[in-house]
């Protein structure tokens, strides 16, 4: 742990730095020092430029992990965290259908938590773009949290089931 004023280590008991006195200011939420590695080339997705993460920032209440400001890339080779899904039900050459895009990747939502508080809060932002065969060009935008989207994960596995089961049709109605 540091000093928020000076940057010297401090302990964990200690109430004031003992290089420049300021009181030690205790993060309210930690953050995780473990930057995740990345599949593809196996370094760090991301390297500090000023020392390791955690970040104790003046000013802030808690540390900054190892996600903030990142832009879901990896910062070695290149790879982009995201997956993308297309689902075209257009005709060759063009005729009826619709095409519909969804794109997940690296999202952060940050609201206000009183006055002076911002929380920032990390997660999967999805995109669905849909162009239909008539009408209006829709772009939709959706944020999950971790927490949201690890939900959504496990009930995949559970009471979710069964609707990834369910099938399309159609309906001729001439």
């Amino acid at each position: 742990m540091q000093c928020h004023q000076c940057d010297a280590a401090v302990t964990e008991e200690a109430r004031f730095c003992s290089r420049c006195g300021a009181p030690v200011v205790r993060a309210l939420l930690q953050a995780d020092s473990h930057v995740p590695q990345c599949p593809r080339c196996g370094d760090r997705v991301r390297a500090p430029d000023d020392g390791p993460f955690p970040k104790q920032r003046p000013g802030l209440i808690s540390a900054t992990p190892w996600n903030e400001g990142w832009d879901g890339v990896c910062q070695r080779c290149g790879l982009r965290f995201a997956a993308e899904h297309v689902l075209n039900t257009r005709q060759p050459g063009g005729g009826w259908g619709f095409i519909r895009r969804a794109v997940f990747e690296h999202g952060q939502m940050t609201e206000w938590q009183g006055l002076d508080f911002q929380l920032h809060v990390a997660g999967i932002s999805i995109t669905i773009e849909t162009v239909p065969w008539r009408g209006e060009h829709q772009r939709e935008r959706v944020f999950l949290t971790v927490a949201e989207a690890q939900a959504l994960c496990r009930a995949r596995e559970g009471p979710l089931r069964i609707l990834t089961e369910q099938r399309d049709w159609m309906w001729d109605t001439t």
